[in-house]
Parts: C-alpha cells; sequence; structure tokens
C-alpha cells in the first residue's frame, strides 16, 4: 500500500469519535442531513485526504488527484462527488465512505500530464 494512502487512512480512523468506530458507509453519508454528525464526518474526512496529498512526497508517480490551487473543497462538493461516484458504482453505496470519496476525487481532479 502506497505511503499517502496509509497516512490518509490513519488519518481518517482517528478523525471517528471513540462512540463510533465504523465507518459509515457512502449510502449513509448521502443520507444524512447538512449540518448533521454525518455532514461534519465528510467535512473532516475530506480535510484529512486533502492534507495528506499536500503533504506527500510522491516521487515519479505523482499525486493521484489534483485539486486545483485555487478552489477549496465544500462539504457539499464533498456530498456532491460522493453521490456522482455511487451514481456511477452502485455496489460503491456499502463501501467505506472514505474509499469511495477518495475514488470520486480521483475521477473529479485527474492531474494533468506532462
Amino acid at each position: 500500500m502506497p505511503r499517502w494512502l496509509q497516512v490518509a487512512l490513519t488519518l481518517a480512523v482517528l478523525s471517528i469519535p471513540a462512540q463510533a468506530m465504523a465507518e459509515p458507509t457512502a449510502e449513509a453519508i448521502l443520507a444524512s442531513p447538512e449540518g448533521s454528525e454525518g455532514w461534519t464526518y465528510l467535512r473532516g474526512l475530506g480535510n484529512g485526504i486533502e492534507w495528506t496529498m499536500a503533504g506527500a512526497k510522491f516521487g515519479d508517480a505523482g499525486p493521484p488527484f489534483c485539486v486545483p490551487g485555487d478552489l477549496t473543497v465544500t462539504t457539499g462538493q464533498y456530498k456532491e462527488i460522493l453521490r456522482r461516484q455511487v451514481e456511477l458504482d452502485p455496489k460503491q453505496a456499502s463501501d467505506w465512505a472514505g474509499y469511495v470519496l477518495f475514488r470520486g476525487l480521483v475521477r473529479t481532479f485527474p492531474c494533468k500530464k506532462n
């Protein structure tokens, strides 16, 4: 497993409150209303993934996704990225939300090839 993915998964796990150790599924996050714990969890998950991307060293492989430097992704946008990813592959609705969001970020923000 790549080092950056290990760091991202560690950050995601550490961001879960002690009373809720099981990571929610993408389906559960998509069903959560704005302002709920699910909404807060999604914001933290997205921030953790972005910080991991900002601090990781990628070598020759490059980063798996590239959010434009002038864009701040909102929680609503994270939810939309998650929703679109589940629409593309409905089986992912039962996968961990962090995994599905990561896959959606890779699809939404591809890096330009040099």
